[in-house]
């Protein structure tokens, strides 16, 4: 501990500043930043530390291999006046780990551009199409610990110029099962180099790399009402840090509630969802609304277990 506490005084004052509040310029394929679902879009974006969907791995790789389940799920997102997304995610374990695959393509409309601080003024107009393969491995070191890494293929378009990019994700998911099942969670994500639209230009666009710090644990308040909260920290490298703090209430195993709350976004606040399940069929539903007029998102995902 004394030797943690030396090494972080080691770092100049103003680290953490600019660590939370510094915001990079030229960040592209902004696909990689949507949330993959409608569980973890109801959650205000969090579930690092171990939300249960097969598209999960997306925000952290270790969580396949916690789950353990053969699951496939399909997703479509409607963000009015933005974009049309859909996904298509599947896990499956075995003895040697668990495998997970994802693509996700986005049609946009033509949108308006806003600067930095959202106004009702647009910049100008704006239309993209992107799409991207992720394949991830996952598996478990002991009895508590999950690891998980994944590769990303991503391609973003606009008009007459288009540029692909490969970028590597990371993930650690730790289950102090012992106690009211508190899973913690860090997950390293987009991790790549620069790229240029066009050869020898000194314009390019870098990945969104983004670090996530999770916490989840479970609680009962009823025979048969079961809680699960996330809460997790999140820093892309073209935002300042946000913290999503998100619930899950199952009635009777069959119905689920879901809200979230994110802190310190600029356009967004809180989150609702829905879904319903059976022994194998799960149908999810969340409603996102946007600040300074900029629309609101819908999420549908059907998640079947085999």
């Amino acid at each position: 501990m004394i030797i943690l506490f030396l090494y972080l005084n080691s770092f100049p004052l103003n680290f953490f500043e600019e660590f939370l509040f510094t915001k990079s310029t030229n960040v592209g394929f902004s696909i990689l930043k949507v949330s993959p679902d409608a569980l973890i879009s109801a959650s205000s974006d969090g579930g690092c530390a171990g939300i249960n969907t097969p598209s999960s791995f997306l925000i952290n790789p270790a969580l396949p291999s916690f789950f353990y389940k053969k699951g496939l799920i399909f997703s479509y997102r409607y963000s009015e006046g933005f974009s049309n997304i859909y996904n298509f995610a599947i896990t499956y374990p075995s003895k040697f780990g668990t495998l997970s695959f994802s693509t996700i393509s986005s049609i946009s409309d033509t949108i308006q551009l806003r600067n930095e601080d959202p106004s009702f003024s647009p910049l100008g107009y704006y239309r993209f199409n992107s799409y991207s393969f992720t394949l991830g491995y996952s598996n478990s070191i002991s009895d508590e610990v999950y690891i998980g890494l994944s590769l990303n293929n991503v391609t973003e378009s606009s008009f007459l110029l288009q540029e692909t990019s490969f970028t590597g994700n990371g993930g650690i998911l730790i289950n102090i099962e012992n106690i009211k099942n508190i899973k913690f969670g860090i997950s390293v994500l987009n991790a790549g180099f620069k790229r240029r639209y066009v050869q020898n230009s000194l314009d390019y666009i870098i990945p969104p790399f983004t670090l996530r710090v999770g916490l989840s644990f479970d609680f009962k308040l009823f025979e048969n009402l079961d809680n699960t909260i996330y809460s997790d920290f999140i820093k892309i490298n073209d935002q300042e840090f946000k913290i999503s703090i998100g619930g899950d209430t199952k009635i009777l195993d069959m119905l689920s509630i879901r809200y979230g709350f994110l802190i310190n976004d600029p356009v967004k606040f809180v989150s609702f969802g829905l879904g319903v399940k059976n022994n194998r069929l799960s149908l999810n539903y969340s409603f996102t609304p946007y600040n300074y007029g900029l629309g609101f998102d819908n999420v549908v995902s059907l998640i079947y277990n085999f």
